[in-house]
């Protein structure tokens, strides 16, 4: 016989059974006692009833309280997670969330018993900003005996802050009689791949049965995870020696027949008309961040960004996985083309590292955004005195005669700090863009490295004399010269003259220092070093 035990009768026991906000029963913690920082960190507390608390990479609830004090879980690949060790079973549960930030990803908490998950709850908040609280209640859990709970996130990597409080649960010591309903994972859905089905129940030793259809003469026994590709509707039940049959459980798997596309190439040409898209070719990752879960995907017709908020990709990829079948839509955000992924991706089988395209700023458009590219002796110019590279920040770089925005998009990587190089570099990334204006993003360090002429610096086809100069010098190649430069240490530009012929004298009034020339030919653009002493 089941007894469920209350603290509380009369209408804090309806307020319990009904999981109010306020419910009290066998367990109730609300965060009173709670020690955490506005820092995510890892630690404990004592809460109520002397029962011991420990988060994972988890903060205070900030400036989203839903009643007083309370916990933000941030990430599901730490992952973010609330546990304790509890007596007394469990019958019911519940856990107020409410929506952190402003970040619209897809908040997935999943309630674990005994190292099982028992269910999964992804609330439907709005967009932007949103005080909502909604429930998560889970009810029938009916485990005696102490147990092992743990709240914590689940899906893809990146931000998906959530604020906890008020859990409760109802004791349950009573007498098991029926085998715990089975669980759907996933729990249903839409899908535009073939998904597996895992079913499972809390009850030891239960053997569990499915069916398709529901009728008597149709169930076979579960024995491993369900294939599906079609619309198929899923009932289970279970049994176990000397306990009734659990209830029947049902989800519904809906899969949608969507166009697919073989080219990224094609696939950039679609509309942004939320119309769902299948690009079925193989594409290189090239570049990849946890901010919005974004990925510059390549394949050899063009290349394309991910953006993925919600985090619907919960597979790991590493840098040059190759990834097929992306099922989503077009977005444009600022001019730059997105495909939004609407569900998983099954894992790389192939990783191909790729060389970067070598191109000259005047060659790239639009068409090249997401790209993966190189830029070749080029430098930074108006740069200020000891200028590090810094977060989200946007520094100029130039070929002599076309500049272009490099864009540091991708937070704290390693030259995050670092002095911007004021030699000729060759320098690498993939390409976004900001309503018209076009930007590299460096991944990092090793994106930006010394250029170096294949050709020694005094050969007959150049020459810089005399060097060390005072106030003139001479610049002869055996190619047409078309524009000389002159870049200070910083790589401000301090002096340029248009030119012909195969010879230039050049008068400047240069203050005594290092520089770098930069000859512009009809041949293409080379660097040299000057010395000015007086």
């Amino acid at each position: 016989m089941k007894k469920h035990l209350l603290l509380f009768v009369g209408l804090f026991a309806v307020s319990l059974i009904l999981f109010s906000q306020k419910s009290i029963g066998q367990g109730f913690e609300n965060f009173d006692n709670a020690n955490l920082t506005t820092s995510y960190t890892n630690g404990s507390f004592e809460g109520n009833n002397n029962i011991t608390w420990t988060y994972v990479h988890a903060r205070d609830e900030g400036d989203f309280p839903i009643d007083g004090k309370g916990i933000m879980l941030r990430r599901a690949d730490e992952p973010s997670s609330l546990s304790a060790t509890i007596t007394g079973g469990i019958g019911n549960f519940a856990v107020d969330t409410r929506k952190a930030f402003t970040g619209n990803s897809q908040r997935k908490l999943e309630l674990v018993i005994n190292g099982a998950v028992i269910q999964q709850f992804e609330p439907a908040f709005g967009t932007g900003p949103d005080d909502t609280v909604i429930p998560f209640v889970v009810n029938d859990i009916d485990i005696p005996g102490t147990f092992d709970l743990i709240l914590r996130l689940y899906g893809a990597d990146g931000n998906q802050q959530i604020v906890l409080d008020n859990i409760s649960w109802t004791a349950f010591d009573g007498e098991v009689t029926q085998v715990s309903k089975p669980v759907f994972s996933p729990n249903g859905g839409t899908f535009y791949n073939p998904v597996d089905v895992n079913i499972t129940t809390t009850t030891a030793d239960a053997t569990i049965f499915y069916s398709t259809t529901g009728e008597a003469d149709s169930w076979v026994e579960y024995t491993q995870p369900l294939s599906l590709s079609e619309t198929t509707t899923l009932f289970a039940y279970a049994t176990a020696e000397g306990l009734d049959d659990s209830d029947v459980a049902e989800a519904t798997f809906t899969f949608l027949e969507i166009p697919e596309v073989a080219t990224l190439a094609e696939l950039r040409d679609k509309p942004a008309d939320e119309t769902i898209y299948k690009y079925t070719g193989n594409a290189v990752i090239v570049a990849m961040d946890d901010y919005r879960n974004r990925k510059f995907i390549q394949d050899e017709t063009a290349a394309i960004l991910i953006f993925d908020e919600p985090g619907n990709i919960t597979t790991s990829y590493e840098l040059y996985d190759v990834i097929t079948n992306v099922v989503g839509k077009i977005n444009i955000f600022r001019d730059m083309v997105r495909f939004m992924p609407e569900e998983n991706t099954a894992p790389s089988v192939e990783n191909t590292p790729i060389d970067p395209e070598s191109m000259m700023i005047s060659e790239i458009t639009q068409d090249h955004q997401a790209r993966y590219i190189v830029l070749n002796n080029v430098v930074f110019t108006g740069l200020e005195s000891g200028a590090v590279f810094a977060n989200g920040a946007n520094y100029t770089i130039t070929d002599g005669t076309n500049e272009f925005v490099i864009r540091t998009d991708f937070f704290n990587v390693d030259y995050i700090g670092e002095p911007v190089p004021v030699q000729p570099i060759n320098i690498t990334g993939v390409v976004l863009t900001y309503y018209e204006t076009l930007q590299l993003i460096p991944r990092f360090a090793a994106d930006i490295e010394i250029y170096t002429s294949v050709q020694p610096v005094l050969q007959p086809f150049l020459n810089i004399y005399p060097n060390p100069a005072t106030n003139q010098f001479t610049i002869a190649t055996d190619n047409n010269i078309q524009t000389v430069a002159i870049f200070d240490i910083t790589g401000k530009k301090v002096y340029s003259i248009a030119a012909t012929g195969n010879k230039v004298k050049i008068q400047t009034q240069l203050p005594s220092g290092i520089y770098v020339v930069q000859i512009q030919t009809d041949k293409g653009v080379e660097m040299r070093k000057l010395q000015i002493t007086k």
